[in-house]
């Protein structure tokens, strides 16, 4: 990914201009209106970010759209205890990207000594062996983190009790790059990881993850420690892809344990992919995988099982579906555990609504719904889209939960005709109905993104729900901007990330990008792109 045709900002000095031991909160604004000329910076987020620093009390620094990039081995840092939100511009997008001469392992932003939240940016890798964030005790919610095509870069590491909301990482063609690396207790929620690497690495502590959508060569690999994933849609890619994966490749001795609920696994039928795995054949360690109310689909092998050397693999089924065959289920060398599929296992044929487009709910009519635990509570749970469960979909007048990461809508419960008691004798007849009126949606399709050029112009942009994205490239023509190109259109069917190609401009001028995204319920966004300077990388 090349975001370069956006100006970077040269950094200007700043001095700091609080104390520390300030009595309240402040505001401190980087290229943005709304803060006092005493707290305002150009150009400088650093300056910003240390005057911050110095106040206590919940502080927030606003910065406005444009391209950040700290020259030299440290990007920007924040490693106050004092509460800060670090919020970029809502409309236009704000990039922070990794600068000249960071060094191996350095972070284009990094966030810690928390809580503090990061908020509405994005984040830009341009180097391999860097990472785009690197933040502990904090919470980061929509926020977008890409790297150039084809470098390994981890994109987000996260530590403490670090929280992922609404986050989308993107690196393509990286295979041996980590999208999010996670060796703590963290929770990650509402998000989408697209990798050609590993989606997320786990290590040392037990980690949350639900309602995200991850698609990788390897969706979620933990050496040690694991995490409890739930509502979410592992897709994983390419030859010998894995879903999940619990395996020491260490020599190490912690437990690995990966608990899937109400996941979906859904391979793309490339040779020797995996559902899930669970491996003991290094250190003294044990692997256990357990899949409820599960779907694992299109993969070559749906579970394998290896203990090996006196160690212990396990893994267990219960109200899942899985192919009837293909599993590899082996003891080596006095190595002990199985494969336990004796609980409410079926092996049905899992079709999906339009699995191509990322919606994975159950057909109309599909065996996989209402098929999960009926005794199963799930006061408040909602699946991957956000649906409330569980739904009756099968119309039989119980709601039960549905297989997989996606509840399929209810379905109106067949009542028979009955003879009205009244007039027995003229055979009329009524048919009870149930009507309710639905929520009203107010809330407009929200789009984040940026322009990328080299050596074809597209455009990345995030849409918050499903949505008709529209986007026109404009050239100034004397005061006025004229579209140059045809309009394009793109529907999406969920909260998507929409890369989109443009007709490279032959004439030497001022373009600007306008996208606008409207959802079912005629809501709109605009989204005013950053202008775009010709034969710039």
């Amino acid at each position: 990914m090349r975001r370069r045709s956006l100006p970077i900002l040269a950094a200007s000095l700043g001095a700091v201009l609080a104390t520390a031991g300030a009595a309240s909160a402040a505001d401190f604004c980087v290229d943005r209106g709304g803060c006092d000329a005493g707290r305002t910076f150009t150009g400088d987020l650093q300056a910003a970010l240390n005057a911050a620093a110095a106040f206590s009390g919940a502080d927030r620094v606003l910065i406005g759209p444009g391209t950040y990039a700290r020259t030299g081995a440290a990007g920007f840092t924040y490693d106050a205890t004092s509460p800060v939100e670090i919020a970029g511009n809502p409309g236009e997008a704000t990039i922070i990207a990794t600068g000249p001469g960071l060094g191996a392992d350095g972070a284009a932003l990094t966030v810690v000594n928390g809580p503090h939240v990061v908020r509405d940016l994005d984040v830009f890798v341009g180097t391999a062996d860097r990472r785009g964030v690197r933040f502990a005790g904090s919470v980061m919610r929509d926020v977008l983190v890409t790297n150039e095509v084809g470098i390994a870069a981890q994109g987000v590491v996260m530590g403490g009790s670090a929280t992922l909301d609404h986050v989308q990482v993107v690196q393509e063609g990286a295979a041996g790059a980590d999208a999010v690396l996670a060796p703590c207790a963290c929770t990650i929620r509402d998000s989408g990881i697209s990798t050609d690497g590993t989606g997320i690495r786990l290590s040392g502590s037990q980690a949350v993850v639900e309602r995200t959508r991850i698609r990788a060569a390897v969706g979620l690999s933990a050496d040690s420690g694991g995490a409890a994933v739930r509502d979410s849609v592992i897709r994983p890619v390419g030859d010998d892809g894995v879903g999940a994966r619990a395996r020491n490749t260490g020599a190490g001795t912690d437990a690995i344990r990966i608990s899937l609920s109400r996941v979906t696994i859904a391979g793309d039928g490339a040779a020797g992919q995996t559902g899930v795995s669970a491996a003991a054949d290094d250190g003294t360690e044990t692997a256990s995988v357990t899949v409820e109310g599960g779907i694992i689909a299109g993969v070559a092998v749906p579970v394998r099982r290896e203990a090996a050397g006196g160690r212990s693999a396990n893994v267990t089924l219960r109200w899942t579906n899985v192919p009837a065959t293909g599993n590899v289920d082996q003891n080596t060398s006095g190595g002990t555990g199985a494969i336990d599929a004796s609980d409410h296992v079926t092996t049905h044929p899992a079709t999906f609504v339009n699995p191509v487009q990322g919606d994975f709910t159950p057909q109309a009519g599909s065996p996989l719904i209402d098929a999960g635990d009926p005794a199963q509570a799930l006061t408040g749970v909602t699946d991957l889209v956000g649906t409330v469960r569980a739904l009756d979909g099968d119309g039989d007048g119980r709601a039960v939960v549905d297989l997989g990461a996606v509840e399929a809508p209810a379905v109106a419960v067949t009542t028979p005709t009955v003879t009205t008691p009244e007039d027995p004798g003229t055979g009329t007849t009524t048919t009870p109905t149930v009507t309710s009126s639905a929520p009203v949606d107010l809330t407009p399709p929200r789009l984040r993104g940026g322009l990328l050029l080299k050596p074809t112009l597209r455009l990345r942009v995030s849409v918050a729900e499903a949505a008709t994205v529209t986007i026109r490239l404009q050239r100034l023509a004397g005061t006025r901007w004229v579209n140059t190109g045809a309009v394009i259109r793109r529907t999406t069917t969920r909260r998507t990330l929409l890369t989109v190609p443009l007709t490279v401009p032959r004439i030497r001028a001022r373009y600007r990008v306008v996208v606008s995204a409207a959802d079912r319920s005629g809501n709109t966004f605009l989204l005013r792109g950053a202008r775009v300077r010709l034969g710039v990388r």
